[in-house]
Parts: structure tokens; C-alpha cells; sequence
């Protein structure tokens, strides 16, 4: 039997160009947004190992997403890191678990997916 273990129907991307931060770090971060969920979101990054394993431990993730004429602000945990290899580059995927996030951006995330999804 396969069960669907995901809370919220996830709306792959693969092109978006995100910005991030983590809590108490002002550094900026450029990532790839791959999916989205009311849940949570997937973002591919290309890192230095030592930032990888920094940034994999624990530390809230504060971004904004935009969506039509609306701007979500997230907040976010690393919940998984996943390393894959393309055109001789080491890519990370981090999995994160939206949270504090408001039941309006949940339903404006989730109107979103249902709008463009195939």
C-alpha cells in the first residue's frame, strides 16, 4: 500500500529565484525554489560544505515569497538536506517546514498550487 505522507499537494517550480536569510545571520542567500506546499517549500542551493553543515543544524529561516500582488513572509526550519551532483557541481536541497505561518497564507499558498497546477 503507498500512503501519501504530505499534508498539503506540492507545486514543483524548478525556476523561481528566491532570497533568504537564517535568524541572527545578516548574510543573504540566493536559492532555487524547486516546490511548494502550505507546508513548506524545497530550495536548491549551491554552498561550501562548511556553510552546509552550518546551516543544516537548527536555525530559523526568514524569507519572503511573493505571489501575485501579495508578499508571504516566512519563517521556516531546516527539517532535511539532500546532496545531489549535476555538470560537476555538488547541489544541496534543503527541505523546510513552514511555521508561524498565518491560516490566510496557508489558503494564499494553497490557492496558488490549485490555480497552477496541471
Amino acid at each position: 500500500m503507498n500512503e501519501n505522507k504530505r499534508k498539503h499537494e506540492r507545486l514543483h517550480t524548478h525556476s523561481a529565484d528566491i532570497k533568504f536569510m537564517f535568524g541572527g545571520d545578516e548574510k543573504e542567500y540566493s536559492a532555487k525554489l524547486i516546490n511548494i506546499s502550505g507546508g513548506g517549500t524545497c530550495l536548491e542551493l549551491d554552498l561550501e560544505t562548511d556553510s552546509v553543515i552550518e546551516l543544516s543544524v537548527f536555525k530559523p529561516l526568514v524569507f519572503d515569497l511573493e505571489f501575485e500582488d501579495k508578499v508571504i513572509e516566512c519563517q521556516g526550519q531546516v527539517v532535511r538536506v539532500f546532496t545531489k551532483h549535476e555538470n560537476n557541481k555538488t547541489l544541496y536541497d534543503f527541505g523546510i517546514e513552514f511555521k508561524n505561518m498565518s491560516d490566510t497564507d496557508v489558503r494564499l499558498i494553497s490557492d496558488y498550487i490549485d490555480e497552477n497546477s496541471d
